[in-house]
């Protein structure tokens, strides 16, 4: 795999000397690829039917934006947050056509990012469990903040930064826009909004 940034593409067999050394101790991106071991059950317990079997029930807040309580924007999508069952969640979007960035909902691209649900669910965060870098001695890694995402396309966050974070992507594509730490900012309006004005010529940069 590729990129066009300058990030390094490595694969599981990075040692957490390396990632902590390399990547951890400079602050740099990078990405990961078969990081989670193919016997993880969230391969088969996330996909779209399964999850909405084993997990539908639970309830989420879904809005715009992550945060969107805290992160007032201009936009009146990004102050509002609606609470959901993750199936009603599910089945809202899944039965639109994502071209137009609709959910059916009564703001496009609602998303859950829920950062309490894998603390009160044990069984949801048993389907995915940390890379082995954090269970190892050597690395003096430990999580602050275990996150759950789900959204359709066009959905996720607007430009914005923070400490050390890792992404584990289980289904679907996750597009990244990434600047230099000197021209992190924060950007409160819904991440569609603002591809539109700022991705249509203007190329400003990054985000997650």
């Amino acid at each position: 795999m590729e990129t066009n940034c300058g990030i390094d593409v490595r694969n599981s067999s990075l040692l957490a000397e390396e990632f902590v050394s390399l990547y951890v101790s400079s602050y740099r991106p990078v990405v990961i690829r078969g990081l989670a071991p193919s016997d993880m059950p969230a391969w088969e317990h996330w996909s779209r039917g399964e999850l909405t079997r084993r997990y539908g029930g639970l309830q989420f807040s879904a809005s715009a934006m992550p945060y969107s309580e805290l992160y007032h924007g201009p936009h009146q999508a990004s102050q509002t947050t609606k609470l959901t069952s993750l199936s009603d969640y599910i089945r809202g979007f899944t039965r639109q056509q994502h071209d137009d960035h609709s959910t059916g909902t009564e703001f496009p691209c609602y998303y859950i990012f829920d950062g309490q649900i894998l603390h009160r669910n044990p069984s949801l965060a048993a389907d995915a469990p940390l890379p082995e870098f954090f269970s190892s001695s050597s690395s003096n890694l430990s999580v602050l903040l275990h996150q759950f995402l789900v959204g359709p396309k066009g959905s996720g966050s607007p430009p914005h930064f923070h400490g050390h974070a890792l992404n584990l992507l289980v289904y679907g594509v996750k597009r990244w826009y990434l600047w230099p730490p000197a021209e992190a900012h924060f950007d409160l309006c819904p991440v569609w909004e603002w591809q539109e004005e700022h991705m249509r010529g203007r190329g400003r940069g990054g985000g997650e």
